[in-house]
């Protein structure tokens, strides 16, 4: 009997022993599975870390990439390039008289500036930042002295690409041609690239008129000229006074705006710099760039 129960007992403590080294194989068997799926676990982060990585580099890489075009685009680009361009940043300026704010509209809204920049918003886009900033009435001082305040003050707060100037006649004592040019070469001095197209408007007198054009001519500018649009139709575009109506600022925006476009079309580019002037003296210009240094 008591033979029978040690080996009962033996059996048992086999069993055991069995069972203890099964389940320690088992155990050692898991835990293997478990160091195997952290192994191919690390792996698989680490690859998705290095190629997240990887991606980041290449966005950077991308990014001065980008970033080294635009500082060229900028520094090379006409406004006229950078406006056909929708990576662009375009900074463009009115600058005239009360034909060109709507004098007499009861809604300025109806003005050709805004008309014009409703017009050229369809290619410009929300990138392109326009400005707008008008003479309205005739200062003690001059005109242009007015208009010169109103350009420096626009300058030095945004810069300038593109230049509407849109000017009638002036105050006698002021020398119209020299005034004008002024204007044009301060745009120059601030932006070797810039431009502007200048408006001869409707009731410009044949002198003005005249000085424009040479201007033009000398630096390749751009201009639109109103008079023989408006010849034989002032009374159904224009007011009593002679200012132009709703009618007659659509017409300046349609004139402009064809203009603009076919130089955007063709990515008009940027102009030589003219070191010589029409009605500017040398040392008026070497005065007028000791003033803007």
């Amino acid at each position: 009997m008591h033979m029978f129960l040690n080996k009962r007992f033996l059996i048992l403590f086999f069993v055991c022993i069995l069972l203890l080294i099964g389940v320690a194989v088992v155990l050692n068997s898991y835990s293997a599975k478990n160091q195997v799926k952290r192994e191919e676990l690390e792996e698989m982060y680490e690859s998705i870390y290095e190629q997240e990585m990887e991606k980041i580099e290449e966005r950077e890489k991308e990014r001065e990439e980008e970033a080294r075009i635009h500082a060229y685009k900028d520094a090379t680009y006409s406004p006229y390039q950078k406006l056909a361009d929708e990576t662009m940043f375009t900074s463009v300026f009115y600058l005239g008289d009360r034909n060109a704010y709507g004098k007499g509209l009861k809604d300025t809204d109806n003005s050709w500036k805004t008309l014009l920049k409703e017009k050229y918003l369809t290619f410009a886009g929300d990138s392109h930042r326009v400005e707008g900033t008008l003479s309205i009435e005739r200062p003690s001082g001059g005109v242009f002295a007015y208009l010169n305040r109103l350009f420096d003050t626009y300058n030095s707060a945004y810069g300038l690409d593109l230049l509407f100037l849109c000017i009638g006649t002036l105050d006698e004592e002021e020398n119209f041609g020299a005034e004008y040019e002024a204007i044009i070469r301060k745009a120059k001095n601030q932006n070797k690239n810039s431009d502007a197209i200048c408006i001869i408007e409707h009731n410009q007198t044949d002198a003005e008129a005249e000085a424009i054009l040479r201007i033009c001519e000398h630096y390749e500018l751009l201009y639109v000229d109103m008079r023989p649009l408006f010849e034989g139709r002032t009374e159904t575009l224009t007011f009593e006074d002679g200012y132009p109506n709703e009618g007659g600022h659509r017409l300046y925006a349609d004139e402009i705006y064809k203009t603009l476009k076919n130089a955007v079309d063709r990515k008009r580019p940027a102009k030589e710099y003219k070191e010589s002037g029409v009605y500017l003296t040398d040392e008026e210009i070497n005065e007028l760039n000791r003033s803007q240094k």
